[in-house]
């Protein structure tokens, strides 16, 4: 299902990491200039990285091609904004409240689009359309997980933990999307990380703060702000902080202080963004206007140690660091939102992040779980995380309708033609009714 998706994408210039001054002790980097630098050698020129299309970025609305210089180890490249053309075939738009069998081709509405490129999109959605309509077909576990969120909708996010079970390619990043779409057609809020594994994955800035003795990720904060804002900007501006807060690096902000207008300055100021952050997060989990949905791809990363390294070079846990420290506590269930729910997904497409040992103790139920014995040296700490997650099958099977609603669409959006009974069923039983596989054995055979 991922394959009927446009590339979306929500990129822009990595922020410039400002430490701020009563923050840090230090700032770290295991860059090869920063080693360089410290053997005493003439630091070499650093490559230019490019910036992964789709990735966790602020929106531009237009294309933006430099550099940017960073004090605090952020990459600067070419960024690229493609617009998602909506004017094809597929009449009928993906309606929530509006009954669908299994198998019909849909497209998202445009303001739901708008709101996805916020954040950007999971790599394999982001990276195999680049034109066309954001289009997809809807399923019976799309269906089962919509009605699942909607009577999530008054109840504490404690009640409602889920985490996406399938086998690699069955379609979860795509049934995460539909349920967020459906979410925010119904006035919720939603929070969302499409690529979690950036938040370990030591390529922004990060410093120590005395205070919390924790790592604070300043660019990720503010980055996250901002996309929050773009994808739920009405919502939020009817959001007042409700009291008085005081950041743990000592800013003030009044009470009748309005969501949106705090987060706009948290956007553009990163030494006050990972505080800001913590209270935006603290005063949703409060209010009852509109329920919230905080959705995280990737989510194994939350569960694991981290590419980030302490001075002394050794390797820090995903909760050593604000960012997934924050998530972690709504997911774990330590804190909850009054209204609303937790979803994730396990991705078993980034081999250099796959899904550690800790979530499948927690959650034996996953499919594709390795065996766990005594001898196994689990972080205690993940696994009561993880613990208490309610696992929601995706089905790693395509069913036939559903099967032929992906060929239709398909073929709306002429990427095969001629297709009889016989190479639909042929395709089908090739797959084994994975989705990926499917397309892929579809567009390898059939293309114009």
């Amino acid at each position: 299902m991922a394959a009927f998706y446009n590339r979306c994408i929500a990129s822009s210039s990595r922020l410039a990491a400002t430490q701020p001054s009563n923050i840090a002790v230090a700032a770290f980097s295991t860059s090869a200039s920063s080693l360089a630098a410290a053997k005493g050698k003439k630091p070499g020129k650093a490559p230019v990285t490019k910036k992964k299309p789709g990735s966790f970025s602020k929106v531009r609305n237009t294309a933006v091609k430099g550099k940017e210089a960073s004090s605090g180890g952020a990459r600067g490249g070419e960024t690229q904004t493609n617009q998602i053309d909506l004017t094809e075939s597929v009449a009928a738009e993906f309606e929530p409240t509006v009954a669908v069998h299994a198998g019909v081709p849909t497209r998202f509405k445009k303001q739901n689009v708008d709101q996805l490129q916020a954040y950007g999109l999971p790599r394999r959605i982001a990276q195999e359309f680049q034109k066309g309509q954001a289009a997809t077909v809807t399923r019976i576990s799309s269906d089962k997980l919509i009605s699942r969120l909607n009577s999530a909708a008054e109840k504490s996010s404690k009640e409602t933990r889920l985490i996406l079970n399938g086998s690699k390619g069955s379609g979860k990043s795509t049934i995460m999307l539909q349920a967020m779409s459906a979410a925010w057609q119904k006035g919720w809020i939603v929070i969302y990380l499409p690529r979690a594994t950036e938040l370990i994955d030591s390529t922004s800035p990060y410093a120590y703060n005395t205070t919390t003795q924790t790592f604070y990720q300043p660019a990720l904060s503010s980055t996250l702000l901002s996309s929050m804002l773009a994808a739920n900007k009405k919502a939020l501006s009817e959001i007042s902080l409700g009291r008085e807060y005081e950041t743990a690096t000592g800013q003030r902000f009044q009470a009748d202080e309005k969501l949106d207008a705090l987060m706009a300055r948290a956007a553009k100021d990163e030494t006050i963004s990972v505080g800001v952050l913590e209270i935006v997060f603290e005063v949703l989990a409060k209010q009852t206007t509109s329920p919230v949905l905080l959705a995280v791809d990737e989510a194994q990363a939350l569960f694991m140690r981290s590419n980030y390294r302490t001075p002394h070079f050794d390797h820090l846990e995903s909760y050593a660091l604000s960012l997934p420290r924050l998530l972690l506590d709504y997911v774990s269930g330590r804190k909850s939102f009054d209204k609303g729910a937790i979803l994730t997904s396990i991705s078993l497409s980034t081999a250099q992040h796959a899904p550690p040992k800790e979530i499948y103790a927690a959650v034996p139920e996953l499919s594709k779980a390795p065996v766990v014995t005594p001898y196994d040296k689990l972080d205690e700490h993940h696994v009561e995380a993880a613990r208490g997650l309610e696992v929601f099958d995706v089905g790693d099977r395509l069913d036939l309708q559903e099967a032929r609603g992906i060929l239709d669409l398909c073929q709306q959006r002429k990427f095969v033609f001629g297709v009889t009974d016989e190479i639909l069923l042929g395709k089908f039983a090739e797959s084994g009714g994975n989705v990926n596989e499917f397309v892929r054995g579809l567009r390898s055979t059939l293309t114009v």
